[in-house]
């Protein structure tokens, strides 16, 4: 049997994985970074693939088979839409999200990374609106 585990998260990769499927690594706030699986997200037709976008802050829904993470539910909770529409933004996320996929081990919680990563986030959203009123 299965056990889910129910969490919030933002995509920090993400990449095509067989035919249909996607591997997403997530940032989580009770777990630490997860790279899960969603199967058949690719040929999906539902709103919950934009959920797997980089910068997507998501509540998730996984359970464990073997050695690997699925993500058996995905469901936006905030895009940050000002953030990944704006070039210098998104390298300088990507460039910190590549960073955290690398020296950060799986499923470690660490409080203070997943917020610092949110309001980082934040920010940069904030950011882009004072500039369109300035």
């Amino acid at each position: 049997m299965n056990i889910s585990s129910k969490d919030e998260g933002i995509v920090i990769n993400k990449r095509e994985y067989g035919e249909a499927d996607r591997l997403v690594t997530l940032f989580t706030k009770e777990h630490g970074k997860l790279v899960t699986i969603i199967k058949g997200i690719r040929k999906s037709k539902k709103r919950e693939i934009a959920a797997t976008d980089i910068a997507v802050l998501s509540d998730i829904i996984f359970y464990e088979r073997g050695d690997k993470l699925y993500i058996s539910s995905i469901e936006s909770k905030r895009v940050f839409l000002n953030v990944t529409s704006d070039i210098f933004k998104i390298s300088l996320l990507f460039y910190i999200f590549k960073a955290l996929d690398i020296f950060i081990q799986e499923k470690q919680k660490n409080d203070r990374i997943y917020n610092m990563i949110i309001k980082f986030v934040e920010f940069l959203e904030r950011d882009h609106e004072r500039e369109k009123t300035a």
